[in-house]
C-alpha cells in the first residue's frame, strides 16, 4: 500500500517588514477613522472616549444588576423593568461618585448586599457587617452606620435622613 504525496504548496511566507514599520510607527496612538465631517477632531475624541462608558454601563446592567434575563413579556412590563434597571444604574453611579470612582459597581453591590439587620428582639436589629466601602457610603448619605444594634425606630429615622435631599 503506498501513501500518496501531500501535495506541495505554492504559497511563499514572507514578513512584510515595511508594513511591520509602518504599523509600529503608530504605536501609541489612537486612531480613529470616522464618517463625521462636521465635528472637529476633539468633538470626535470626545465622543468615542464615551463609548466605553456605554459599554461598561450596559456590562454592569446585564451582570452585577442582573438585568437579563427579562421574565416579563408585555411591552409595558418589559419597559418598566428597564425603567427599574435604569434608575438603579443611575443610583450605582452616584454611589460611585461619592465614593470618588474608587469602586466598581461590582464592589458596591455586593458590599450593599450583606448590609443586614439581624432580627434580635421585637424592636431590636444587629448589623454585624461593616467595611470601609459601607462606611463610606453612610458618610456621603450623611448616616452613622457605627452602631451595631439599633432600635427599629433609630433604623425609621435614618431612613427618614436618607430620604431628604442633599445639597
Amino acid at each position: 500500500m503506498s501513501v500518496a504525496n501531500p501535495k506541495k504548496s505554492t504559497d511563499h511566507w514572507v514578513l512584510d517588514e515595511e508594513r511591520i514599520a509602518a504599523d509600529e510607527a503608530l504605536d501609541g496612538y489612537y486612531c480613529i477613522i470616522t464618517s463625521e465631517q462636521e465635528m472637529d477632531d476633539r468633538e470626535i475624541i470626545e465622543a468615542y472616549r464615551g463609548l466605553w462608558r456605554i459599554e461598561e454601563s450596559f456590562r454592569v446592567l446585564k451582570g452585577d444588576m442582573g438585568a437579563r434575563p427579562v421574565y416579563v413579556s408585555t411591552e409595558t412590563h418589559i419597559r418598566a423593568h428597564f425603567l427599574a434597571c435604569y434608575v438603579a444604574l443611575l443610583v450605582m453611579r452616584l454611589m460611585q461618585l461619592d465614593t470618588g470612582r474608587k469602586h466598581s459597581a461590582g464592589e458596591i453591590a455586593a458590599d450593599l448586599s450583606q448590609v443586614t439587620g439581624h432580627h434580635l428582639d421585637s424592636n431590636v436589629y444587629f448589623f454585624d457587617y461593616r467595611t470601609d466601602l459601607t462606611d463610606e457610603l453612610a458618610a456621603a448619605a450623611g448616616i452613622d452606620l457605627s452602631r451595631q444594634v439599633l432600635a427599629k425606630k433609630q433604623i425609621g429615622r435614618i431612613m427618614a435622613d436618607v430620604r431628604k435631599p442633599r445639597s
